[in-house]
């Protein structure tokens, strides 16, 4: 009796290994193929985040402490998919261009059955914006003399910018046209001035002014005015005097210009604003442990009926409920009463 007892117990316990062994059978991964030989992309290595090889310092510090999400960033695309029959996990992610890559990497993660872990970094494109603003820029050069009407037609109307990146054109302003004396002098120079008075009775020197003004008298012809005859002789009637005056005069002046025009114009740039990244993840199967239950629930059922079942056999055996036939026939001992 106890050999078949024993025999039956282990029929089961084959039977609940055969049904656990099934269920983890039956699992099944679909499988994908991820192309990831895109020109252009940046490839960095999940080894890079870590330490550097010569002095195992990190390159940041404990750069998984905090998630992306604790950081403010999320993710803008999460695809799923296999690559050479290995799940894969990619999160892209548009960033600041001077953002660290490392700070969009998840901690280890589980997913499906699956513990994923970050193997790539991929710098999948960079966001360029135009960038714009108006700038003035002053031409100037010194002459001799006032260069405005001479900067008008030597200047050209448009010039080429090219600072800090913005390029354009910047076009004249000829309203802006100026000179500006750079220095100045004395100087003098000569005055000389003819007055007539008219109506003199007589020519003489007395009736002329000796000064005019700051000037003074230099020399004096006479013209007679009408005038009669006295035999051979002209008597004129009058004299008209013609004064010459003289004198120095002063002022001052320009040594030099300086001839500014100014040119205005709108210039633009390009400025990289934002980095995509891709970050890929790559998951390994989990194995079994005695903290879950690795297979399907519908398995554990059955396993569960069937020890109980045999549980329910070996009580009804061991209580006599079901006769067990002995080398001598069935027992007809009558049981003993209390």
């Amino acid at each position: 009796m106890r050999k078949r007892i024993f025999c039956l117990v282990c029929a089961m316990v084959v039977m609940f290994t055969s049904v656990v062994a099934s269920a983890s059978e039956g699992e099944q991964t679909e499988i994908l193929v991820i192309d990831t030989t895109q020109s252009g992309i940046t490839i960095t290595d999940s080894s890079s985040l870590t330490n550097t090889p010569d002095n195992n310092t990190p390159l940041v510090s404990n750069p998984l402490e905090q998630s992306p999400a604790d950081r403010g960033f999320f993710p803008f695309e999460i695809r799923y998919e296999t690559h050479n029959g290995a799940p894969v996990i990619i999160m892209s992610f548009r960033v600041p261009v001077d953002t660290d890559p490392s700070v969009l990497v998840e901690r280890d993660f589980e997913d499906s059955g699956h513990l994923f872990s970050m193997r790539h970094i991929l710098l999948a494109d960079t966001i360029t914006n135009t960038e714009q603003k108006v700038v003035a820029q002053t031409v100037s050069f010194v002459t001799e003399e006032d260069g405005v009407a001479v900067m008008a037609q030597v200047l050209t109307p448009l010039i080429d910018f090219n600072e800090g990146g913005f390029v354009g054109q910047l076009e004249l302003d000829r309203t802006s046209i100026q000179s500006i004396a750079t220095g100045m002098e004395s100087y003098s120079f000569p005055i000389r001035r003819v007055v007539e008075i008219a109506n003199l009775d007589r020519n003489d020197l007395y009736s002329v002014p000796r000064s005019e003004g700051s000037l003074t008298l230099q020399d004096v012809t006479w013209l007679p005015e009408g005038g009669q005859m006295r035999g051979d002789i002209m008597l004129p009637e009058g004299y008209t005097a013609q004064a010459l005056y003289a004198g120095v005069g002063r002022g001052e002046r320009a040594t030099g210009f300086e001839n500014i025009a100014v040119y205005r114009g709108t210039v633009s740039r390009s400025v990289e604003s934002e980095n995509v990244f891709s970050v890929i993840y790559h998951g390994v199967k989990v194995a079994p442990d005695s903290s879950g239950f690795p297979f399907s629930l519908n398995y554990v059922a059955v396993a569960v009926v069937s020890i109980l079942v045999t549980a329910g056999v070996l009580f009804l055996v061991l209580t006599k409920v079901i006769p067990v036939r002995r080398r001598g026939g069935l027992s007809d001992v009558p049981p003993i009463d209390a």
